[in-house]
């Protein structure tokens, strides 16, 4: 996350001190400037636009050592792992109040933690879980065959596909809810 600001902030600074050639000039190579000098400009505001939009990732050990404690942070979310690696707290703006999950067992350390668009998500080798900043619930997910992030998450909804089932957790949810992909059958409401 650190990075990411680091980089919006250096070409934010960069897109609006640097003057826009406007031409008196009218020959054919003045043009070409001021057209790609608006092209690399407008650009730059698009890559601005999707680095603000992705979910942040970080590590349990972040990116300066230790072993957690370090929050990923978004406009919507604040997650932590804490240094015991044996519960991770999401904080939620709109309810003003933190959640806690506790794990029986400490994440491994690898294992990384996903913050973005309302959203807190984790993966261990036993499920997954997911926090919704609008409802503060955690809802936990155990999973067949684990795979190295197997979710992913969506503008209102985390989805997770675990063999034949498809695994949704929404925005105002406060439990996964589970369709057999095969049958139609809902497993979970």
């Amino acid at each position: 996350m650190r990075l990411n600001n680091c980089i919006v902030r250096r070409m934010s600074e960069q897109l609006l001190t640097q003057p826009l050639r406007t031409g008196v000039d009218p020959s054919p190579t003045n043009q070409r400037a001021t057209m790609t000098t608006t092209f690399h400009r407008g650009l730059g505001i698009l890559i601005l636009a999707v680095i603000a939009a992705v979910p942040v990732t970080a590590s349990a050990s972040g990116p300066f050592g230790g072993s957690g404690g370090i929050p990923v942070l978004t406009r919507e979310t604040i997650a932590v792992i804490a240094r015991s690696r044996k519960a991770v707290a999401a904080y939620s703006p709109t309810l003003g109040k933190w959640t806690r999950v506790e794990l029986e067992e400490p994440l491994e350390p690898n294992a990384s933690l996903t913050v973005g668009n309302g959203f807190a998500v984790f993966q261990t080798s036993k499920g997954v879980y997911a926090y919704s900043a609008a409802t503060g619930v955690w809802g936990q997910l155990p999973i067949s065959k684990p795979v190295k992030n197997q979710f992913a998450i969506h503008e209102q909804m985390v989805v997770v596909t675990d063999g034949d089932s498809l695994c949704v957790f929404g925005r105002n949810a406060t439990e996964w809810s589970v369709v057999k992909l095969e049958s139609g059958e809902i497993t979970r409401p």
